[in-house]
């Protein structure tokens, strides 16, 4: 069109009131001049395409403005134009040169025009297409199908009755199968609008569809995670590919790879054809739901939250998003022509991006090929061949689209199919895509013959330019000494296209020994070799057992200056080569070269590694659900309880040899792959998974019983509320559990307790593993420091429908580095462990050349190394090896904070060899003498006697039988045969430990004597039970502070009591409420010796609670004492 507006003409005429146009001319009334002024077509030729669009003129004058509106559409854009120079021939691994299209009048890629295609659709879900253009769609809140005619129309009703349907998908016949969601069914509406069938069931939430070529219909199972294939003309439904998380969407492409999409991985992945793993297309999807792929291999997704169409490039590079204005999408197809459908949910219509830019084509090009989009260029490099096929090219633009065929042929590469010689090896082995060979020959070889064999019947040979039949030898062809350069040309039948393939002869000087034999072949661990016939100059065989993973192998040359390689690694003549072994067969070449290069002896041993006799599972899970309990190896019985609606189960086990067999209630199951399903009726189903190891006689059977839930029971599961005592803020964070929680309490809580409170009144919940009322507290859960999970399992009536409530309480570290108790298998320490006592010392018999600690931390968390060497708490540590004389042994205990250590230092004497080790009395007696009765206890002799009230001391005589052991009585020194110094007694037990030490200064024997003082007025330590102070001293000097916390903290770790300084000759008991007595010392002083806790009897640590003390002292020669409570506490 060419147009004139000649605007600034409009301005001279100023009377003007109104203007027009016609025949490109413009029309203008001058009613000053009484006339019509035409102003004649003229101008420009437009150079750019634009589409029909009205363009306002408007002249003016001083009184008035006119306008006309003129449309421009006679401007329509042309279509585009392309085409390709073909047909083409290209060969695998060979780049090609880019194939370029003459094209015109192409949109720019990327562009699109949005339509609608229907409208006023209640919830349309899933969308696909038949081959005439026809659409199908889901409508869920109505649980109807329809179609729309192909070309558009009126939106058809072709099934109703369904219950939630998502997934559509329609085959060649037209058949249309719908994913009944809610009925967990696929199902199969007729051509034409015929009579719906069920076609496969047992499903869990049934999504996405999709149909391959061969009518087998694929099928994302929402509920378990699992793509399953129902085949074509029905059958077994199987399982296909890995496990996923939440499939939504399935597409296939022309070869069969098929593509996934992961709404709660966020995944979109390609399962190539052939093969179970799945390959990530793109991460970090915004929940993708519907997926498709074109011609071209490009693949498209919706993603719903974004309301956005993703396209992933078949040649790679950035993800690319195309329209916009949806709300919701969650289904995609693609038709023939590249137009994409989309079920705009919540717009209530079905949408169609139509292409009005750029390139597709379609089938996808052969494997290493791409295509641009942009440009229409094919190019890379061809790794497959592939017959002579017409690819479709289209072109668009905003006015339609244009197509045209493009031929292409991968062939194979001109190759040789075999090459051979007569005299020597080729190095390497021939194949067809390895160019270079080399061959050592003899002196005495002076020529030798090529036998090439071509890769296809129209090829030809020459070598070294002369012409040789494809399988026939060469005429003979002269050998120098030295390296002899062999050309071998293969040209295709087109004349020009060639491969040259090189073989280097190298020919040995004369006098160069050709003795390439063995003197001895050994193999270790021994077993016998037999000859047998094979390929090599000599054969063997041999059998290992199963568990010998290896072998050495020893082989010696005869000749020295021959070279050996075991398995193409050079090895030492008489030097062991170690092998490793698979199960099965282990082929193990020695290859003896002699000196002149070319004479080469193989060696071949045959070894046969025994089958397993491993019949375990490794793993077993369900499709369902975990077992109960945790899968372990040895665990051969599970159980699992499922809801009425699960009716089927898979089990997927992996075995612990990759070489066992599996069955699954007898059906073979490879290690790793899901079972088919296997129906569950209401109650209990055993499923048997048998194990059978490689040896065929080796069999383990694992029972799984399934018990699925009768009809009718809730299955609610749910909390209302869940809280914690002490109240700590619970902070929802991801887990394992349906709710999982993290919260912090101090390390001064040492446990918690739990309160949940149900939904549902049927259900019933376990706090980590036991059962609590709902709305009860849980029984008190106690912290280590550090993580504590806390697991809340509520059970729904149904027994089956579970829901974990999983709480991380991390309790803060401890400061507290100090030992609970420290013990030696080799002695008692001296002095008896107490918490704030950091050095020991302890004399061992020559004999004991080595001792173990068992060090127990005060807290449980803490850290224990001894001599540098972590010990748990509580565990014996490693053997310390002891020397004669002093060995010092350090305890270093960390807290778990990471900083607060503390050492204990034990130095054990070891005796010197030769010095007696008697240290038995030969006589004991007490005066005033009383009957000393034998008993069990402590020592290594017990004895118990009675004194009365009068008495209030006695002494002890012992006599040595080996002049050269000491004695000591209650820690004094005291000559054998000698009376000891008077020994005061209070009322009640009195301990009179005569410790008798060797000359070896290790060998101790402890004789004990328990003296009980008869009652007098006062009864002991009863008194204490009346109170604080029940038997006041003379002066109130003396203190007994009644809180011991031993801890390790600093703070009330030892029993204290002031004012004793003052008065050494000192008895402290102290006993249980019971009246046993957990502790008694002379000699009591706040420093050396103290009550920390532990017992004096026994060495234990005392649990918390309230123990009665009796304190007796002498003030001068005045006998005085003190009683009553004191409290332990941590």
């Amino acid at each position: 069109m060419i147009i004139n507006l000649r605007t600034i003409l409009f301005f001279i005429l100023i009377s003007a009131n109104s203007i027009c146009l016609a025949g490109n001319n413009i029309f203008v009334p001058n009613t000053f001049d009484l006339n019509i002024k035409r102003f004649p077509a003229g101008g420009s030729t437009p150079t750019k395409i634009s589409p029909s669009t009205n363009y306002k003129t408007s002249g003016y004058n001083a009184d008035r403005r006119s306008s006309v509106v003129v449309n421009t559409n006679d401007g329509q854009y042309p279509p585009p134009q392309l085409s390709y120079k073909g047909p083409q021939v290209y060969h695998i691994n060979e780049t090609i040169q880019p194939l370029v299209p003459t094209s015109s009048n192409v949109g720019p890629a990327g562009s699109i025009a949005i339509t609608v295609a229907a409208s006023g659709i209640n919830s349309p879900r899933n969308v696909t297409i038949d081959t005439a253009g026809n659409v199908y769609f889901s409508q869920l809140a109505d649980n109807v199908v329809k179609k729309i005619p192909a070309g558009g129309g009126t939106p058809i009703t072709i099934g109703t009755g369904f219950n939630g349907p998502v997934g559509v998908a329609v085959d060649k016949q037209g058949n249309v199968y719908v994913a009944d969601n809610g009925n967990n069914v696929v199902k199969k509406i007729a051509a034409a609008g015929g009579v719906i069938t069920t076609i496969a069931s047992g499903f869990n939430q049934p999504y996405g569809l999709a149909i391959d070529a061969t009518g087998n219909l694929f099928v994302t199972n929402l509920g378990n995670g699992l793509l399953e294939k129902i085949p074509a003309g029905g059958g077994t439904v199987k399982n296909v590919g890995p496990a996923f998380n939440h499939p939504t969407g399935v597409a296939l492409d022309a070869k069969g790879n098929i593509y996934v999409s992961d709404n709660i991985t966020n995944l979109i992945q390609k399962i190539p054809v052939g093969s179970n793993t799945a390959i990530t297309l793109a991460s970090n999807v915004n929940d993708p739901y519907g997926v498709a792929v074109d011609g071209g291999g490009n693949v498209y997704y919706a993603e719903l939250y974004s309301a956005s169409i993703k396209e992933i490039p078949v040649s790679g590079g950035a993800i690319i998003s195309i329209g916009s204005g949806l709300n919701y999408p969650q289904g995609i197809a693609i038709d023939t022509k590249n137009n994409l459908y989309i079920p705009d949910f919540y717009n209530t219509s079905i949408k169609e991006f139509t292409p009005t830019g750029g390139f597709s084509i379609s089938p996808a090009l052969p494997v290493g090929l791409n295509f641009n989009t942009s440009t229409g260029t094919i190019s890379g490099t061809p790794i497959a061949s592939s017959p002579a096929t017409d690819y479709t090219v289209t072109a668009y633009n905003n006015d339609g689209l244009n197509s045209t065929n493009i031929n292409i042929k991968v062939l194979k590469v001109i190759t040789l199919a075999n090459l051979t010689i007569n005299s020597g090896t080729l190095s390497p082995v021939f194949l067809p895509s390895t160019a270079a060979y080399t061959a050592h020959v003899p002196n005495a070889t002076s020529s030798i013959k090529i036998t090439p064999t071509a890769g296809d019947s129209v090829s030809s040979i020459k070598v070294n330019g002369t012409a040789v039949s494809s399988g026939a030898a060469s005429a003979s062809l002269p050998l120098n000494v030295g390296n002899n350069a062999i050309n071998i040309v293969v040209t295709a039948v087109d004349g020009t296209t060639t491969k040259t393939y090189v073989l280097t002869v190298t020919r040995s000087a004369a006098g160069l020994s050709t003795n390439a034999l063995l003197t001895s072949i050994k193999i270790s661990p021994s077993t016998p070799l037999t000859t047998v016939t094979g390929p090599g100059y000599k054969n063997y065989s041999t059998a290992v057992p199963n568990g010998e993973t290896s072998l050495n192998l020893i082989s010696v040359a005869q000749d020295t200056s021959a070279t050996i390689q075991v398995n193409g690694g050079t090895v030492a003549s008489g030097a062991a080569k170690t092998i490793p072994l698979k199960v099965g067969a282990n082929v193990i070449t020695v290859a003896v070269t002699a000196q002149d290069g070319a004479t080469l002896k193989n060696y071949i041993i045959t070894a046969t590694r025994a089958s397993s006799s491993v019949a375990t599972l490794a793993n077993l899970i369900t499709n369902a659900g975990a077992l109960n309990p945790a899968f372990a190896t040895l665990t051969t019985a599970y159980t699992l309880r499922v809801p009425n609606a699960t009716a089927s189960i898979k089990l997927t086990p992996t075995a612990t040899a990759g070489d066992a067999s599996i069955m699954v209630n007898g059906t073979a199951v490879a290690s790793g792959v899901a079972s088919a399903s296997i129906p569950l009726t209401a109650g209990d189903n055993v499923i048997n998974t048998v194990v059978t190891a490689s040896d065929g006689t080796t069999v383990k059977t694992y029972t799984l019983t399934v018990t699925r839930s009768a009809a009718g029971l809730s299955t609610n599961a749910l909390l209302s509320s869940l809280k914690l005592s002490p109240n700590t803020a619970l902070t929802t964070v991801t887990g394992p559990g349906y709710k999982n929680y993290a919260t912090s309490v101090p390390n001064s809580e040492t446990s918690l307790t739990v309160t949940a409170v149900l939904q549902d009144a049927t259900a019933t919940i376990k706090v980590n593993g036991t059962t609590v009322a709902s709305g009860a507290a849980s029984p008190s859960i106690p912290l280590a420091a550090g993580a504590n999970v806390i697991t809340v399992v509520v059970t729904a009536q149904d027994g089956a429908t579970v829901k974990n409530y999983i709480i991380t309480a991390t309790r803060a570290t401890s400061s507290i580095a100090t030992l609970a108790n420290l013990i030696t298998n080799a002695g008692a320490l001296n002095p008896v462990f107490a918490t704030l006592t950091t050095a020991y010392t302890l004399r061992v018999p020559n004999a004991t050349t080595s001792i173990k600690l068992t060090p127990t931390a005060t807290a449980g968390d803490a850290a224990i190394k001894v001599n540098g060497t972590t010990t748990a708490s509580g565990v014996a540590s490693a053997s310390v090896p002891l020397s004669v004389g002093d060995n010092v042994i350090n305890t270093v205990v960390t807290a778990s904070d990471g900083t607060t250590v503390k050492t204990y230092t034990l130095t054990v004497t070891r005796s010197a060899a030769g010095l007696s080790t008697n240290a038995l009395l030969s006589s004991l007696k007490i005066s005033p003498s009383t009957a000393l009765t034998t008993v069990t206890g402590p020592g290594y002799k017990n004895y118990t006697t009675s004194v009365p009230n009068s008495e209030t001391s006695l002494t002890v005589t012992s006599v040595v039988q080996d002049a050269t052991a000491t004695i000591k009585v209650n820690g004094t020194t005291v000559a054998s045969g000698a009376a000891s110094p008077s020994i005061p007694l209070a009322v009640g037990t009195n301990v009179i430990t005569t410790t008798v030490t060797a000359q070896d200064g290790a060998t101790v024997k402890n004789y004990i004597i328990t003296a009980t003082r008869a009652a007098g007025p006062v009864t002991g330590l009863s008194l204490a039970a009346q109170g604080s102070d029940s038997v006041k001293t003379a002066t109130d000097e003396i203190l007994v502070h009644q809180a011991i916390s031993p801890n390790g903290d600093g703070q009330n770790d030892f029993l204290l009591i002031d004012g004793l300084a003052a008065y050494p000759n000192n008895n402290l008991s102290i006993a249980t409420q019971s009246g046993s007595l957990v502790y008694n010392a002379k000699g009591y002083n706040n420093s050396s010796v103290v009550f920390d806790g532990h017992s004096s009897v026994n060495g234990s640590l005392q649990p918390r609670g309230t123990y009665f003390y009796l304190l007796e002292y002498y003030n001068g020669t005045q006998y005085k004492r003190k009683s009553g409570f004191i409290i332990i506490k941590y």
